[in-house]
């Protein structure tokens, strides 16, 4: 990973997570890295987009389900209220 920023710390990270760069923050530097690349698939380029699909889902289910047992809580008070009456 290699992060870049304005105002704060750039740095370049290795894959297993040790800082092999860093410049001072706040500084006007640069640094120069070899990138390695990483021909393995992870697991979110193998199901990313399968993972956001169910997610979607799931907040829909929810929300169908919120509206639901709403609609069915309404409609009981106004019954009993009726039955009062």
């Amino acid at each position: 990973m290699v992060r870049s920023t304005i105002s704060g710390q750039t740095a370049a990270i290795d894959p297993s997570g040790e800082i092999t760069a860093i410049a001072p923050p706040f500084s006007e530097e640069w640094i120069n890295v070899t990138i390695p690349l990483i021909k393995k698939d992870t697991f979110y380029t193998q199901y990313g987009d399968y993972l956001a699909v169910v997610f979607t889902i799931i907040a829909m289910g929810m929300l169908l389900f919120g509206i639901i047992s709403d609609t069915i809580k309404k409609i009981s008070i106004k019954m009993r209220k009726n039955e009062q009456s």
